[in-house]
């Protein structure tokens, strides 16, 4: 396709689903617009296949590829580039340097063959590649999105920190879904950059409040007069998933209306879920549902909770999916969820102790919420109106365009 019709084009490093995560959900919404809008969109998204696949889907063009694959492929062309490059390596570890480099071959082959303008990277390993993006017939602009691994997990960066510093200067711009992600290597590195907050989007023709839930009431057993507390994510530590289950029957004895139901891609947790669930008929489970499904799944909701680990949440996509339906919020206060809610007016944002997510206060708001229908749907309307003000697909597709014409 090329970018002979239209000025501007752009290759995102980021996943295409299937499956579907946080970044995936964000491209796949994100992208069709923009290409819609006169960009033209490419996406570069690893898999587990040998072959490398390229293909078009709703206005986009998906590379996938398997760099340890293609490195095999590559691998004369690409040990001559580690030696031609090796004073960009620093301390990074020869493993994640070649990796880098296949990567970055890979990309430099796309831009080339399209004559792309613009690359974003996503995740923060993708930080690795900036340092050997180059394009033969015009200078290339590099944009990185990082999350909050330099909070969380610093452990894996603590031996490449040379290396990172260096990284950091190439791209024009550091992006993320919340400022307190945007400037975590800030932080981590005590290094200074540009940074643009771009929030994540919701198509709000999707995510709305007159959705019916009745379908997935009925398909898991749930009667029309329960009050469902959601939460929906992976099924994992990190999103506090340990919380609900330590917490499951003072929660269920707040009321006998009440339903806990977690949904969500399998995590380390999941068979806990399926445990709890087998001795509980008040406690409802579905797993790896799919993308198009989740939004009756919101709607089947009173409450939705994302009781997120602290210092884990970029943002938090579910809470603004579930926003935009106009449910109520019950979340941590922690992160970006700090940036997505407005803590007591477009949500309630529940407070950590000794490290812990009070489990006092979490139980008190989610009392006054159960109680009370009107307060349910006072936050709920507020919630919606955030959503619409500040999250939509159009909203963050134009920003990205304004972006990329800076």
């Amino acid at each position: 396709m090329g970018n002979s019709k239209n000025q501007y084009s752009a290759l995102f490093l980021g996943n295409w689903p299937p499956p579907f995560g946080g970044i995936a959900s964000h491209l796949y919404e994100l992208l069709p617009e923009m290409a819609e809008k006169g960009i033209n969109v490419y996406s570069l998204s690893f898999h587990t296949n040998s072959d490398d696949i390229k293909k078009s889907e709703k206005g986009v063009i998906n590379y996938f590829f398997n760099p340890l694959s293609y490195f095999k492929k590559r691998m004369w062309w690409i040990l001559v580039q580690a030696f031609i490059q090796i004073k960009h390596k620093k301390d990074l570890s020869f493993k994640k340097y070649l990796r880098a480099l296949s990567i970055a071959d890979k990309v430099n082959i796309i831009v080339d063959e399209n004559k792309l303008t613009h690359v974003f990277t996503y995740d923060n390993d993708q930080i690795h590649i900036t340092p050997f993006l180059k394009s033969r017939f015009h200078q290339l602009k590099v944009y990185s999105t990082i999350y909050a691994g330099f909070y969380v997990n610093k452990h894996l960066y603590d031996t490449e920190k040379k290396f990172l510093t260096h990284a950091f200067t190439f791209p024009i711009k550091i992006l993320s879904c919340s400022k307190y992600c945007v400037d975590s290597a800030k932080e981590y590195l005590g290094i200074e950059y540009k940074t643009t907050v771009l929030y994540n989007n919701v198509l709000e023709e999707i995510y709305y409040p007159g959705i019916s839930g009745t379908k997935i009431r009925q398909m898991y057993g749930i009667n029309s007069e329960a009050i469902v507390l959601m939460t929906m994510g992976r099924i994992g530590y990190e999103m506090g998933i340990d919380f609900l289950i330590e917490e499951s029957e003072n929660i269920l004895n707040i009321d006998e209306r009440i339903i806990i139901f977690f949904v969500g891609a399998r995590g380390e947790l999941s068979s806990q879920i399926e445990e709890l669930a087998s001795k509980h008929e008040r406690i409802k489970f579905a797993f790896d549902i799919s993308f198009e499904d989740k939004p009756e799944f919101f709607a089947s909701c009173d409450i939705f909770t994302a009781p997120s680990k602290q210092n884990y949440p970029c943002m938090g996509i579910a809470n603004i999916e579930a926003m935009m339906c106009g449910k109520v919020v019950l979340s941590s206060k922690t992160g970006g969820h700090l940036e997505t809610i407005e803590d007591n007016v477009s949500g309630i944002l529940v407070p950590f102790h000794e490290n812990k997510l009070n489990a006092k206060i979490y139980l008190d708001e989610l009392s006054k919420l159960v109680v009370s229908k009107e307060l349910r749907q006072h936050y709920g309307f507020a919630a919606r109106e955030r959503g619409l003000r500040l999250f939509t697909n159009d909203n963050i597709v134009d920003q990205h365009i304004q972006l990329i014409q800076e």
